[in-house]
């Protein structure tokens, strides 16, 4: 192949051997030079040149040429497309391998989307089974152990109670904890303690009669807290600077010191009890009371009066216990009692200790300041200062602070105007900052003096600590200096670094975590003084022996406004605390935990676990009302989740609690004693009429017993509903159920065939259907209930409630419950169906209000149910005559009635149509065996014979009937029914 190609080269150098000898140089150009030469005389060929020359014109046609046509002829020559291809290639049809991929994706997109899909519903498949199983899981151990169990604590015991798996491992401990074992008697008289406390509370609100609920818990604390009695002995035996807040009667005293409730009285509605009354348009949503300045400013205030209170009176008690060393005298104020403590704690044989402490007059005069202000008083501290103030100004660095310290405490925000902070800090940076080295943290002077200076003027913000443990010996010190140092303030014209408000504070506090502060209670406390309350809550709740109280601290700051919830909380969460991702803050489930710890009071009656659902509706609205302008439609749609939620609650208590209708019949005419009870607190529910708590509280707790099989306590509450028509399609549903009970089975007797009832235990007039409850409770259980020392009233006649009388429907039950021997509480019988429905029928209103189909499937079924009695005790003759005067079929009518009365079959009951292919076996039965007797009779007389003729004439009518609805039947029956028919033939 290669010769050929030189071979053809060298053709073509011949091809030109003419030109080369003339001495022209040859041009010696490539593939791509002569195609894009050619391109170019091309598109100059194709140029339309209109210009020619005239005398080319004549010229050519003097010699015979039409230059003008050839010319026409020229131009419409086109030569645009001479270079490309005139047939299509078929390995270059870009069209169709679009249109291949174009269908190749759509496919694959296809295949993907289906995998993807059925991937995606087998996890939600198994994420719905998983979470439905932690929910079960979770109320299976509530109900039966009182107490719920984190897996992963089980799964790693080496792990500290207070770690948690979940996304609550940041804050340090596991708040999915439930209520555990405590010494049962002791756990038990706790609850009852604090269940008496929420009922006197709870009839306070009804009565709209004030309530310090934070004082009634603490003095229930007090009584319950044993440690409170060796308080005192046992403070000896501490160390001089080791006072703590230690005790839940302590916690109660410092809520009690942070809650104004005359400044939180502004931020609550009459009609939501307060809550919730603020909307946030930038984050549109809720705030509680807790995000409002003045209420940060209270908690700031309250807390920091607490710990001077507490300090105060820990200084007199170390006093009294030290008079020796105290050589306190006289009549003492405060100012001698701070040198009196001052004495004590920096004397040792008549000596100070410390060198580096000032002295004025032989008086640590810095110390005896700063004590003076940690104690709270800051007029006996202005006064003392005011006594030295000669001394004060004697000494240069000292000049000007007693108008420093004059200004701070007449300021109402502990705050200096500018001049003075300026020339404060100037003076800080001159003498003051260097009293103690930032890098080695060395004191080289009074610690006290640099800590008053750092109070009064705020200086260097990002150092919020005295190294050492002279000044902050206790946590409850540096928490104290902290609090002194928050300001808070509607200005945002201060740089970063000065800003130091209680959020700030807060998180501060928990870098350092519950790890830091491990002694006792502290890190609750130092939740609370910061406002964390929802995480306060759920450590304190993780402590086992406070869980009781945890629960009741969660209550008052809800009553008060200060607790943050989710707007619709997830019940599938197992935890306490969840994060409003929008508003990045932390919220707390309070309704799962009023919920959970209701569970653990299974020892009480109703009524009192009651008490703490109605709670819950504090975070409701009434939705009953009008639509208020005044709530959001964010903050409407929560509050009528609460109510309802609430609701929900209610119905899942006292149904769980199976106290509808007990066995002496003890109701009285608007409800049992639990809806009468709720009822009576339906101001808290936001119930405002009698019609309202039917629907709201009564239908649902009917419908849920109706689902959950319990059907006397659902009759019992459709009753009292008023929904007649309702109870009789229960018991009509019911009285069906009862026939299907009835089995039956085909026998061969020796003299032909026959078709006997099994032999059950039901009685004759007592057919029944029974329900076991799905939670296995007993009835005995309600026997052994806490009673309580508050007074309940009674239901006999003198508490005014109207017993029911003979005809009433809940006495009809419990009459005929007491005849029965089964010791299963949910029982339908016949005599009972039959007393309710003959009941209604003489009362003129209810009778209207009930369908006539009701009416009338409700008598067929008791027939049918009387018929098959009588067959059951083999009285045939009694049977047949109550099936003919049911007219189910038309024995004495022509075949035509019969082929009518067939074709209304399918508007028959379902309670009825389910059974009827059973019943046509039956009375084909009862007349075939009625037939067997008249035969084997040794009597031959006309009535015999007639009798033997009208029993052929009915089975025929059966017959004829059952093949007119044989495709509505199981197959086998119909069989049956011909085999009898014609062996009377």
């Amino acid at each position: 192949m290669k010769s050929d190609f030189n071979i053809l080269l060298e053709n073509s150098h011949q091809l030109i051997s003419h030109i080369l000898n003339n001495g022209l140089t040859p041009l010696k150009k490539n593939l791509d030079q002569i195609e894009l030469q050619t391109r170019k005389l091309v598109a100059k060929a194709s140029k339309d040149d209109s210009g020619i020359d005239s005398r080319a014109h004549y010229l050519l046609a003097n010699k015979g040429f039409d230059a003008e046509h050839i010319s026409q002829v020229l131009n419409n020559l086109t030569l645009n497309y001479t270079y490309e291809y005139q047939q299509p290639i078929n390995d270059t049809d870009i069209e169709a391998s679009l249109n291949t991929e174009l269908d190749s994706i759509i496919y694959h997109s296809f295949e993907k989307s289906k995998s993807q899909t059925a991937k995606d519903n087998s996890d939600s498949y198994e994420n719905s089974i998983y979470d439905s199983w932690e929910k079960t899981k979770q109320r299976i151990l509530e109900e039966l152990v009182q107490y719920s169990v984190n897996i992963d604590d089980i799964n790693n015991t080496s792990n500290t109670s207070h770690q948690s798996t979940n996304n609550e491992s940041s804050l340090g401990y596991n708040t999915n904890h439930g209520f555990t074992s405590e010494s049962q008697n002791l756990l038990i008289n706790k609850k009852k303690k604090y269940v008496e406390i929420i009922e006197k509370f709870n009839n306070a609100r009804i009565k709209d009669e004030s309530f310090n609920l934070i004082s009634n818990l603490k003095q229930c604390a007090v009584q319950l807290d044993s440690s409170l009695l060796n308080k005192n002995s046992n403070s000896s035996n501490n160390s001089n600077n080791d006072y703590r807040i230690s005790s839940i009667v302590e916690s109660w005293e410092l809520l009690s010191s942070i809650i104004n409730e005359q400044k939180l009285s502004k931020f609550r509605k009459a009609d939501k009890n307060g809550l919730y009354n603020i909307y946030n348009k930038e984050v549109d949503g809720p705030i509680s009371a807790i995000d409002n300045i003045e209420i940060r400013k209270m908690i700031t205030d309250g807390a920091r009066k607490y710990l001077e209170n507490f300090f105060w009176k820990w200084i007199e008690n170390k006093i009294i216990k030290n008079p020796k060393e105290a050589m306190l005298g006289g009549k003492p104020g405060v100012i001698q009692k701070i040198r009196a403590f001052l004495n004590i704690t920096f004397k040792k044989y008549g000596e100070w200790e410390n060198p580096i402490f000032e002295l004025i007059n032989n008086t640590p005069v810095w110390a005896q300041i700063y004590y003076l202000i940690r104690s709270g008083h800051y007029n006996d501290a202005l006064k003392y200062v005011i006594s030295i103030e000669h001394e004060l100004r004697s000494r240069e660095e000292d000049s000007n602070f007693v108008d420093y310290f004059k200004a701070w405490l007449e300021s109402p925000d502990k705050k200096l105007s500018k001049y003075l902070r300026n020339r404060l800090l100037t003076e800080w940076n001159e003498h003051i900052r260097y009293i103690i080295d930032p890098v080695t943290n060395e004191v080289h002077g009074d610690p006290f003096k640099y800590a008053l200076y750092k109070i009064i003027g705020r200086c260097d913000m990002t150092y919020k600590k005295i190294p050492g443990d002279i000044v902050m010996p206790t946590v409850e010190d540096y928490m104290w200096f902290h609090l002194i140092l928050v300001q808070e303030s509607h200005l945002t014209d201060e740089p970063n670094q000065e800003r130091y408000g209680l959020s700030e504070m807060s998180q501060t506090m928990q870098q350092y975590g519950p790890g830091f502060f491990q002694k006792g209670l502290q890190w609750f406390y130092v939740l609370l003084m910061c406002g964390e309350f929802e995480k306060a809550i759920a450590y304190l709740f993780s402590i086992e022996k406070y869980q009781v109280e945890a629960v009741h601290f969660a209550i008052v700051l809800a009553y008060y406004g200060l607790l943050r919830v989710p707007l619709k909380p997830n019940n599938l969460e197992t935890g306490l605390l969840t994060m409003n991702r929008s508003t990045n803050t932390i919220q707390f489930n309070f309704s799962r935990l009023i919920h959970q710890y209701c569970r653990s009071l299974k020892m009480f009656d109703t009524s009192t676990i009651l008490n703490y659902i109605y709670i819950v509706a504090l975070y409701g609205i009434d939705y009953s009302k009008k639509y208020n302008n005044y709530y959001s439609d964010i903050i409407y749609q929560s509050g009528k989740y609460y109510t309802d939620l609430t609701y929900m609650y209610i119905c899942e208590i006292i149904l769980e609690r199976n106290e509808f209708v007990d066995s002496k019949g003890e109701a009285n005419i608007v409800g049992n004693k639990v809806l009468q009870d709720v009822e009576k607190h339906s101001k808290l529910i936001y119930i405002h009429s009698s019609q309202e708590f039917i629907e709201k509280i009564t239908k649902v707790a009917a419908h849920q017993c109706n689902d959950d099989g319990r059907i006397n306590d659902a009759i019992v509450l459709f009753n009292m509903a008023k929904e007649y028509n309702h109870v009789i399609r229960l018991l009509n549903k019911q009285l069906g159920d009862a026939i299907a009970q009835y089995k039956y089975s085909n026998t061969f007797i020796s003299n032909g065939i026959s078709l006997s009832p099994t032999k059950t235990a039901m009685t004759s007039n007592n057919i029944t259907i029974k329900y076991s409850d799905p939670l296995n409770r007993s009835i005995s259980l309600k026997n052994e209930r806490v009673q309580l020392s508050v007074v309940q009233k009674s239901g006999n006649s003198q508490d005014g409630t109207k017993k029911f009388g003979q005809n009433d429907i809940s006495h009809i039950m419990s009459t005929s419950l007491d005849k029965t021997t089964s010791s299963n509480y949910d029982i339908i019988s016949v005599e009972m169906a039959e007393k309710i429905l003959s009941y209604y029928l003489q009362q003129q209103s209810i009778y209207c209000t009930i369908s006539e189909k009701n009416r009338t499937t409700c008598t067929i079924l008791l027939g049918l149910l009387k018929f098959m009695n009588y067959w059951k005790e083999n009285k045939l003759e009694q049977a047949i005559h109550v099936f003919e005067t049911l007219s189910l079929i038309p024995f004495d009518k022509d075949m035509a009635t019969i082929m009518k009365k067939a074709n209304e079959f399918r508007n028959l009951d379902e309670n009825i149509a389910k059974n009827f292919p059973e019943i046509l076996v039956i009375i084909m039965s009862c007349v075939h065996n009625m037939w067997c007797q008249y035969k084997q009779s040794t009597y031959n007389d006309e009535t015999r014979q007639a009798k033997m003729i009208d029993l052929q004439r009915k089975a025929r009518v059966i017959a004829v009937f059952a093949g007119s609805i044989q495709f509505r039947m199981p197959g086998d029956i119909y069989s049956k029914i011909s085999e009898m028919e014609i062996h009377m033939q």
